[in-house]
């Protein structure tokens, strides 16, 4: 209660709250006992037990973090995508080849040109994916040699895509904040994060969500800069006791991104000769697989040379240069304290990191944005009187992201660029490259299943970003930048003949942020009690409708054998009646915690028929995009395998026949649709929103670790290989893997793998003939296993591993 002598009732309240008991736990305080409980956790449990230090580390911040909607959401997130980050294998082929690559960085002790197994060079991909996951691994310890057999790598080489999917987040929800509110900011990070496409992504390994990391950052960035007035001085930077000033933190992370590769570079021509002395030398370096020479699909190794002889192709003259290029941009900003300056560094540095995590769309989507800014806006005085910097711009984008770009040209010479910038990029958008297809519909489809659910809150998106009149120009700002955003992102990946489902990704973030502010003055008052309740009821009606239409685990026991729809055979009948009777119950409760307050649930402004109207189409998207989700037709893909091929590569790929998620996925479609429908109810919105907000944080929940757990095994190659690994009486006998070429085979063994490739079987016959009465063991496909036999013929096989281990793949031993 205010007293009456209270002037500023709001003011009084927040310094009141400010001086309650208990918050003498400040973040600092809860970093610190995080950090305790992780280290205790995770030497107590070890690998299997830190999962659960993981979750308990987090839940220490959940007390300094009621009273901040941002803080409280990230970690939310953090608890849905870390704990069991590294408890699964590595999905082929990205995730394996990415981590292979980068695997090789270790152990050639090369940071500058890439190894891909027998497949020689690696040029398709830039460098920063690379670089990250060798880091991530050698400060985890990981051992990176030949046969190493090391425990749970995973952990090392996702770390890398969590934290960039963290930042990003946490840098748009300032942005939003700072227009929108908190809780606007909060409610858009928490859809982002809850969107399918978004969420599968951000657990693998791939390059795609550092490029939308990059983006992301540098788009809010770009609308700072663009609100900022010219000659505000930038305030300095507070991290709790610490007061940093904002130029020489944009300073220190110009020189955190130079200055190491132009000293790496400087040092490929020197060698430490009997430990004190330096040997000055040409640059030399390894071609083909280190440490795995003898290993039959390798090719014999040889030093090689720069392409470019003489001075000129000598990495010492490559880093002097860069250095002199960080001292000019040094001198540039040494005085520079002008806050909208600052911010357009900041843009320009993002920009240069995402050309490094994908190529040219790290620049161009940006760059896009911008140019179709200053058009719409009519600001062309930023561009005339010199405020987005561009000159220091291109000075930056050059000094960071060209070192790696340059070095490689100077070894490789023009067979990286053809392959990179030509093939990789030009080719993949105007003639194709693998993937898909298709027309302007094809991403269509794909944003309907990768915004699911909150592909319902999409009309209300809309309404938020072209329906309101806003008082502040800041506001104006971020909604046209966060719109263009999302139509380059769509124009350019539809032109594009190269098209694969997760390449619309870029798209998601923009239309997450204005879901969140779409839906914000929907939520109404503030009552976490109401809100539990509503989150409980959904997670109740899911659970209640799932019931009805069978099985929730969705997987065949062994002893039900060939039963045909044994899961939908499940069906609870009248029990789970009683379950949404449940559910109906608690979301009424739920209603009437917020109807009793003071405050209207819902402000009186948002009453007009055209919400109404928008929410009802809502509820009709998720609705047809549910029963695509959760149908089995004639025709594939199934229900299933909708999600999974959100960010998988042959969308051919067979369905392992166990599992059947049908039923809880019938139950989110449903829950889905009443809730939205229910949104556009008045009196009923304000609970509905909450209810929403909680099934998508339950389907994340069992998206990342029920979903993408249960099918990792069979789109990757860590359960044969452990399975290899605990057969095996050691090294001499080796694993092979026969007709095919995944990279999981490479990286779980360290590359010391036999690959033979090849069709026609001349070299494995051969093999086969050089080795007799060795034992063997071989991997290959489900559907090549009879050509095997054959190719074995009388020689003894035994098969180690089942359709329900791998549905791809076998490993097999063989007495040769």
């Amino acid at each position: 209660l205010v007293p009456p002598t209270a002037e500023e009732p709001r003011d009084w309240k927040e310094t009141t709250i400010a001086k309650q008991p208990g918050d003498w736990y400040s973040p600092i305080t809860a970093t610190v006992v995080a950090l305790v409980v992780l280290t205790i956790g995770g030497w107590l449990g070890g690998y299997e037990g830190l999962p659960i230090a993981i979750l308990l580390a987090l839940t220490c911040f959940v007390q300094p973090a009621l009273r901040r909607p941002g803080w409280l959401v990230m970690i939310v997130i953090a608890c849905l995508y870390l704990p069991l980050l590294g408890t699964y294998g590595l999905w082929d082929p990205w995730e394996t080849h990415y981590g292979e690559v980068a695997r090789e960085i270790l152990a050639r002790n090369d940071w500058i040109s890439l190894w891909w197994a027998q497949d020689n060079w690696f040029w398709s991909k830039p460098i920063l994916l690379f670089w990250l996951e060798a880091w991530s691994m050698g400060a985890l310890g990981v051992d990176f040699m030949p046969d190493a057999n090391p425990a749970h790598p995973e952990w090392a080489v996702r770390l890398p895509t969590f934290v960039f999917a963290m930042v990003a987040l946490a840098v748009l929800f300032g942005t939003v904040r700072r227009r929108f509110g908190a809780r606007a900011g909060a409610l858009s990070i928490l859809a982002i994060a809850t969107m399918p496409l978004f969420f599968f992504v951000a657990r693998q390994a791939i390059t795609d969500l550092p490029l939308v990391a990059c983006i992301t950052i540098a788009m809010c960035c770009l609308i700072e800069a663009i609100d900022e007035k010219p000659d505000r001085i930038a305030k300095p930077l507070r991290l709790g006791p610490v007061s940093l000033s904002s130029q020489h933190l944009m300073m220190g992370l110009i020189v955190f991104c130079m200055l190491p590769q132009a000293l790496y570079l400087v040092s490929r021509n020197v060698t430490l000769m009997d430990g004190t002395l330096l040997a000055f030398h040409p640059d030399r370096f390894l071609y083909g697989s280190a440490w795995n020479f003898d290993v039959p699909g390798n090719p014999p190794p040889r030093d090689d040379t720069p392409w470019i002889r003489g001075l000129g192709g000598q990495p010492w003259i490559q880093g002097l240069f860069w250095i002199v290029i960080l001292g000019w941009i040094a001198l540039i900003l040494r005085r520079e304290v002008r806050a909208q300056r600052l911010w357009m560094l900041a843009f320009y540095l993002s920009c240069a990191l995402a050309f490094m995590a994908k190529g040219l769309p790290g620049i161009a989507i940006p760059g896009a944005v911008a140019l179709l800014y200053l058009i719409a806006s009519r600001r062309w005085s930023l561009l005339g009187n010199g405020h987005l910097g561009i000159t220091r711009g291109a000075l930056i984008l050059a000094g960071v992201s060209l070192p790696w770009y340059l070095a490689m040209y100077v070894r490789h010479g023009r067979g990286f660029t053809n392959r990179l910038l030509i093939h990789d990029h030009i080719n993949r958008l105007t003639s194709g490259v693998h993937g898909d297809t298709g027309t302007i519909e094809y991403y269509l489809a794909q944003l309907g299943y990768g915004l699911f659910p909150w592909v319902a809150m999409v009309p209300i998106a809309i309404l938020a970003a072209v329906g309101r009149r806003r008082p502040k120009p800041k506001i104006d700002t971020a909604a046209l930048v966060f719109v263009l955003w999302s139509l380059v992102c769509f124009i350019l990946f539809s032109a594009m003949t190269t098209k694969f489902h997760h390449y619309i990704l870029p798209a998601l973030v923009p239309a997450g942020a204005l879901v969140g502010i779409g839906i914000d003055p929907l939520w109404g008052p503030r009552r976490m009690k109401s809100t539990m309740l509503a989150a409980l009821a959904t997670l109740t009606a899911i659970v209640g409708f799932g019931l009805m239409f069978g099985d929730l685990r969705g997987a065949v026991p062994e002893s039900a054998g060939a039963t045909q729809d044994w899961v939908m055979l499940q069906g609870q009948g009248w029990r789970a009646w009683i379950v949404v009777a449940l559910a109906a119950g608690l979301l009424l409760w739920a209603r009437q915690g917020l109807s009793g307050t003071a405050t209207s649930p819902v402000p009186q402004s948002d009453g007009s028929a055209g919400l109404g109207v928008a929410l009802v189409v809502g509820a009709c998207s998720v609705a047809f995009v549910g029963r695509d989700l959760s149908w089995a037709t004639s025709a594939r893909p199934q229900g299933n395998e909708r999600l999974i091929h959100l960010f998988i590569y042959n969308y051919e790929r067979a369905w392992p026949e166990h599992l059947d998620y049908r039923p809880i996925l019938a139950g989110f479609a449903i829950t889905a649709t009443l809730l939205a429908a229910l949104a556009a109810i008045r009196s009923w919105r304000a609970v509905a929103m909450r209810g929403f907000a909680g099934l998508a944080i339950l389907l994340c929940a069992w998206g990342l670790n029920v979903y993408m757990i249960d099918l990792s095994d069979h789109w990757g190659m860590r359960t044969l290989a452990k399975l290899y690994y605990e057969d095996r009486a050691g090294e001499e006998e080796p694993l092979v893997a026969w007709q095919m070429n995944w990279k999981g085979e490479n990286f779980y063994t360290g590359n010391r793998v036999h690959v033979f490739a090849a069709l026609d079987n001349e070299q494995i016959k051969t093999w086969l003939e050089d080795n007799p009465g060795r034992t063997a063991y071989f991997v290959l496909e489900h559907t090549r296993l009879p050509n095997f036999r054959r190719l074995m013929g009388d020689r003894p096989i035994r098969e180690l591993s089942t359709k329900r281990d791998s549905n791809k793949f076998i490993l097999v031993q063989a007495e040769i």
